[in-house]
């Protein structure tokens, strides 16, 4: 949270570079932060009174990413 990369966001960054080797060129990758989005995810359910399993978790935050890039296209 302090502007540094981590050592996850560099092997992301190489795993971005390969897979932008292999893919077809008009096809966009773009990086996006997802940090705080378990976070996010974790306070949605508490504020419904919901205590799911680690894998509702996870889709509930891959919803907030989702609806983070749309929204900033928007």
């Amino acid at each position: 949270m302090d502007g540094r990369e981590s050592d996850q966001s560099v092997r992301t960054r190489e795993f971005v570079k390969k897979l932008a080797s292999i893919i077809p060129k008009s096809i966009r990758i773009v990086e996006w932060d997802e940090r705080l989005t378990t976070s996010e995810a974790r306070f949605a359910m508490i504020q419904m009174g919901n205590n799911n399993p680690r894998e509702q978790i996870d889709d509930i935050a891959a919803s907030i990413l989702l609806q983070s890039y749309i929204d900033s296209h928007s």
